[in-house]
């Protein structure tokens, strides 16, 4: 049986690190395509109301 070495513990904390920053950034750049929809909503809605307004007039 193979005993852990300090190498394999060093190993395993970097990999862990890796895919927390991974997820952490996944995450991040998630919630920054949210906000990046949010406003082309909000340019849209912006839009079509000229566009109404001024087809009205």
């Amino acid at each position: 049986m193979k005993f852990p070495t300090k190498w394999d513990s060093q190993l395993t904390k970097n990999l862990f690190q890796t895919r927390l920053e991974a997820a952490v950034s996944a995450s991040a750049a998630a919630q920054k395509d949210q906000q990046n929809q949010a406003a082309v909503v909000v340019i849209v809605s912006a839009a079509t109301a000229i566009i109404v307004s001024a087809a009205s007039q």
